[in-house]
């Protein structure tokens, strides 16, 4: 015991930062804004194209930094030669580009419902494009999975178009609020009240 107490004033303090586990590499990214690491590809914004980034790898993620700011986060793929990309990320090319959107990967790798939803838009007009792009640009306002599920509404209603789905997603928004304003409020407790005793069989009634 003596000997582990003079052992243990010799011993360094603990970091004040918890240890970071993972790997740090430097990476180029291209101007398709895609970055290689460790066999597969990843995204960053449109504002971080042909530049120079580093990357933390952890084991369940990828996070991307511009110096000290990070600027994009990945679930980390161990498959070999996947994209793995985010459709945020490209919405800025889109938004000025908007025939971007008809051939664009990440356009191409979104949940069945947008494919239907694109082939249904390109059949009913050679610049259905135009419209896809609109629904598309939905995402910078209003959350992925509001947007995706509004489209799948608009589908069902056949009116699949940019001013549709936002009416959809409008009252889907303000039904949200409703609902919470519509909550009853928790009872006052008074904590003078003594609490009853339980059963004596160990059963907890509410």
């Amino acid at each position: 015991m003596k000997e582990w107490e003079q052992e243990r004033k010799e011993l360094r303090a603990l970091p004040s930062v918890p240890f970071q586990c993972s790997r740090t590499h430097m990476v180029s990214t291209s101007r398709l804004l895609l970055f290689q690491f460790d066999r597969n590809y990843y995204s960053v914004p449109v504002a971080y194209g042909n530049r120079s980034l580093r990357v933390e790898a952890f084991v369940d993620r990828i996070e991307v930094y511009d110096s000290s700011n990070r600027v994009a986060v990945h679930e980390r793929s161990y498959s070999r030669g996947e994209k793995v990309m985010e459709l945020e990320h490209y919405l800025p090319i889109i938004k000025t580009k908007p025939r971007a959107a008809k051939n664009a990967l990440v356009v191409r790798k979104l949940p069945d419902v947008y494919q239907k939803l694109r082939i249904h838009l390109y059949n009913k007009n050679v610049e259905g494009y135009r419209e896809f792009a609109k629904i598309l640009l939905l995402n910078l306002e209003f959350k992925f999975e509001d947007v995706l599920s509004a489209v799948e509404e608009g589908l069902k209603q056949h009116s699949p178009t940019g001013e549709s789905i936002r009416q959809i997603l409008t009252s889907q928004v303000s039904n949200q609020t409703i609902s919470i304003k519509d909550q009853p409020e928790s009872p006052l407790v008074d904590l003078n009240v003594p609490v009853d005793t339980p059963p004596s069989d160990g059963r907890v009634v509410s």
